[in-house]
């Protein structure tokens, strides 16, 4: 399953190279992950601009995919996470509270606007299943169904859900697949399911057995899949290490209790993700769903490099390796993992201190990881004679986690360079020396300037080679304004220099809005 809704849209070239790399994994559908995206006849003002999925488009990829023995499957939100089309105005009043996420089944509006869909979809996929988005509907019960969830329960509102769902799409044929959290959240509704849909049992967190996500459907007759992730979201590499246990043991319980299927998803939740950096948990996945029991690690990682870029030696899984295990390295120091939220949080606030307290034991350890994988991929992408595209997206990845390394360590060392200075400010050549290596020429904080804006350019070209230009800016807007922090930070070291050197006093960080590391 990949998402083509939260920023990154991948190109109609990259999802036919998607189609071609999933057939040769024997993955056999192509979920596409959809809210507002789709251009509705119904609803046009919900496609951005640049963002559209075209009927079109999706006839097309249809098709393509049909030669590889594909099926591509919508995955389309009817019922939340919409709120990229009720933010407007024509259609806020299908929301259960105004401009909310969550259509609401007490306006019959919302059934008119459904029917249409379905069938729009319908049209454009021309598949045997269809998977109806209905996870994570966090708002029912609370506007305009508030009346209906106090007679049927939030589970009884649900499920009449599903079953007007599944009336509009039994005219075409479809086997509809249900994302089962909520019933699971309401056990006593499984029983009541439409005998014909499919259940989508979604656990990421890896977990030694899984079958408690099984069970309730299997106790009832309801056919189900499973459903697994590849880890990629909010963070600037996978963490894989997760994916290796989600997939292997969830695939195990699959086999053992009759799934249908598994599907292996990718996220792009805070828009950020770039998909070509999640082939290695992807072709893991296909691996765990096909082979008897578990997949050996070990045997995977020293058969990855020839089976997914046709090299004999382990360059690619390595770098690989070194990167995924960071996330590793940061939980070991109960600093979290390397996510994007670290990646950009200001280390010179109270949070970022605190970050910055609990990365810095393994920061250095952290970097050269990263710069171990870059200095290996540099020399060694000659190597890769299959997929070598994706080398480029490994490589960003090695230097974003160098970058967040760099970032923990040198706010820490301005921290103790700027309390040296305030300890004895009298001390003019050492108020000087530690004043210029902070924000000198050859400084701290412009190598941190330097490195986001040799980051944001590896970021955009990579961007650029998968995805449309739609949403980019949102990203390097982001770059932009980690730059221009460096910057001011940079200003108010200049203008405690300036100070010292007039008065031989020094501001105190409280004045200069800092939290010192």
């Amino acid at each position: 399953s990949v998402d083509l809704n939260r920023g990154p849209l991948l190109t109609e070239e990259q999802l036919k190279l998607a189609i071609r790399t999933a057939a040769e994994y024997k993955l056999n559908m192509l979920s596409l992950y959809l809210e507002h995206v789709f251009v509705y006849s119904h609803s046009p003002m919900a496609a951005p601009p640049g963002g559209q999925v075209t009927p079109e488009l999706i006839g097309r990829l249809s098709q393509y995919a049909r030669t590889y023995h594909v099926e591509l499957v919508p995955h389309q939100q009817l019922f939340g996470h919409l709120h990229n089309m009720l933010k407007f105005e024509l259609y806020s009043d299908l929301g259960e509270i105004p401009h909310g996420s969550v259509l609401s089944p007490a306006n019959e509006r919302t059934y008119d606007w459904l029917r249409e869909a379905c069938a729009q979809l319908v049209r454009a996929f021309p598949g045997r299943f269809f998977h109806v988005g209905a996870d994570e509907t966090w708002e029912l019960g609370e506007g305009q169904s508030r009346e209906l969830a106090r007679q049927l329960g939030t589970g009884g509102l649900y499920l009449r859900h599903m079953e007007r769902l599944t009336e509009l799409l039994r005219p075409h044929g479809r086997r509809l697949l249900v994302p089962g959290d909520i019933v699971l959240k309401h056990p006593e509704v499984i029983p009541k399911l439409p005998k014909d849909l499919i259940a989508v049992a979604w656990v990421y967190a890896p977990r030694e057995d899984y079958s408690p996500s099984i069970k309730p459907f299997l106790e009832h007759k309801v056919p189900f899949f499973v459903c697994t992730a590849v880890h990629n979201w909010n963070r600037p590499f996978p963490s894989f290490s997760d994916t290796l246990v989600n997939a292997n043991n969830f695939a195990r319980d699959a086999k053992k209790y009759g799934a249908l299927g598994m599907i292996a998803t990718h996220w792009a939740d805070d828009g950020e993700a770039l998909f070509n950096m999640t082939w290695y948990g992807v072709v893991f996945s296909a691996a765990a769903a096909w082979q008897e029991g578990l997949v050996d690690v070990e045997s995977y990682d020293r058969a990855f490099d020839w089976a997914f870029y046709r090299n004999a030696d382990r360059t690619f899984v390595d770098a690989i390796r070194n990167l995924y295990q960071v996330h590793d390295l940061l939980r070991s120091a109960k600093a979290g993992i390397a996510s994007n939220a670290l990646f950009w949080r200001d280390p010179f606030s109270a949070s970022g201190v605190e970050a910055v307290r609990k990365a810095y034991p393994v920061a250095s350890k952290m970097r050269r990881l990263a710069e171990e994988a870059a200095v290996s991929l540099a020399a060694g992408k000659h190597k890769a004679r299959a997929h070598a595209g994706t080398v480029a997206f490994l490589e960003l990845a090695a230097r974003r986690i160098d970058y967040l390394g760099m970032k923990i360590q040198f706010s820490k060392e301005i921290g103790d360079l700027y309390r040296a200075c305030q300890a004895d400010p009298r001390n003019a050549a050492r108020v000087g020396h530690n004043l210029r290596h902070i924000r000198g020429m050859d400084g701290l904080l412009p190598s941190l300037r330097d490195y986001i804006h040799e980051v944001k350019a590896l970021y955009r070209d990579a961007w650029l080679a998968e995805n449309r230009p739609y949403w980019l800016d949102n990203v390097l807007v982001r770059y932009d304004a980690e730059a221009l922090e460096w910057v001011r930070k940079m200003r108010l070291f200049d203008d405690a220099a300036s100070r010292h050197d007039a008065t031989r006093a020094l501001p105190g960080v409280e004045t200069m809005g800092l939290v010192l590391p």
